[in-house]
């Protein structure tokens, strides 16, 4: 279910591995905001209301618990046409205050998710069958740019 967070960690790692002295911060035009992981998915043809359902009643219980714990701060849904036949029409975002957020937050929403919904053998379940109405195309770990 939160699988999508594998490797995230790493990408993080990555994205802060260059050291900024305080001078070259500040000549920045913009200071760093909130980072967010941004997924996308293609629902296939008569299944995006179903996929919806899940988001509505599984993976939003499990974000707003989340959010009352203060593991995220804020998390979002977005519908929209593609474009074409490889692009997107559900588009999730999970807010998070930082990079270091991320670290250890995929095990945190994996226990939510058993303890809200269902043992880890159900989860799994729900994973596959949502495998057969969605794929998914693409993942990003993004930092919000406030400009100055």
């Amino acid at each position: 279910m939160y699988r999508i967070l594998i490797g995230v960690c790493f990408l993080a790692l990555l994205m802060t591995c260059s050291p900024v002295s305080k001078v070259a911060a500040q000549e920045r035009p913009y200071t760093e905001g909130s980072v967010y992981i941004v997924e996308f998915m293609r629902t296939k043809y008569g299944s995006t209301n179903e996929y919806m359902k899940h988001l509505a009643f599984e993976w939003g219980k499990v974000l707003q618990e989340a959010k009352k714990q203060r593991l995220i701060l804020s998390y979002k849904v977005f519908l929209g046409p593609p474009a074409n036949k490889e692009d997107w029409d559900v588009m999730t975002m999970i807010e998070l205050r930082d990079m270091a957020a991320l670290e250890g937050l995929n095990d945190k929403l994996e226990a939510l998710a058993v303890k809200l919904l269902a043992p880890q053998k159900q989860i799994e379940e729900g994973m596959q069958k949502r495998a057969e109405i969605r794929e998914v195309l693409g993942m990003k770990v993004v930092r919000e740019a406030i400009l100055k």
